[in-house]
């Protein structure tokens, strides 16, 4: 579990930066500075969205599928990660159409739209990910929306004490990240993730 946590930490420590600092930079904007506003809302949304939506494209890079594996301990995680944050975007949103109600203008009734989108986006791609499952395919695993190709996997073993745990070392490409990826899979597909890694890995 440390080790996939210290895979998942720079991309939860950016997650976090985007999701709480960016709207606490835009409130602290004067109003009057509509555009600079607009693009620290806009800026990440288009960027989650985009990486969202590009799945699919990117998705046929893996080849074809070999084994569903099912949806793994951390998407369930995320999953309902991805209702509290749906929660808070519902919030958001009905503070934003009493804000609309009150502006005096059409331009600031819009204004309130950015910031709505926003974190609807955050909450649809972590239940996006909370929904998706781990594939093993052709050419490498698909996880989290990330294809990892089987080339930068090194070698995998499965932790003593949590025989349903995988543990995937890969050739990292940047310092900051970890060269481990511990993932909880289903007990019922351990074999078979085992029969295929065991075709293009080694084992530790």
């Amino acid at each position: 579990m440390n080790q996939n946590i210290r895979y998942s930490l720079p991309w939860l420590l950016l997650g976090l930066v985007l999701t709480f600092a960016v709207p606490s930079i835009a409130s602290l904007l004067p109003e009057k500075d509509l555009s600079s506003w607009n693009v620290l809302y806009l800026l990440p949304t288009f960027g989650f969205g985009l990486w969202g939506l590009s799945w699919p494209y990117r998705k046929q890079k893996a080849g074809a599928l070999l084994f569903d594996a099912g949806r793994t301990w951390q998407n369930k995680i995320l999953f309902w990660v991805g209702i509290v944050e749906s929660g808070v975007a519902t919030f958001v949103t009905w503070l934003s159409i009493e804000r609309m109600i009150a502006s005096p203008t059409t331009v600031e009734r819009l204004l309130q739209m950015p910031r709505v989108i926003f974190w609807w986006t955050i909450a649809i791609l972590l239940l996006s990910l909370g929904l998706s499952k781990l594939e093993l395919r052709k050419n490498g695993f698909c996880f989290l929306y990330t294809f990892l190709p089987w080339r930068r996997v090194s070698a995998y073993s499965w932790e003593p004490s949590q025989p349903d745990v995988w543990t995937v070392r890969v050739r990292r490409r940047l310092l900051l990240w970890s060269n481990l990826i511990s993932i909880r899979v289903p007990r019922e597909g351990r074999d078979e993730i085992a029969r295929i890694a065991d075709t293009y890995v080694s084992r530790r």
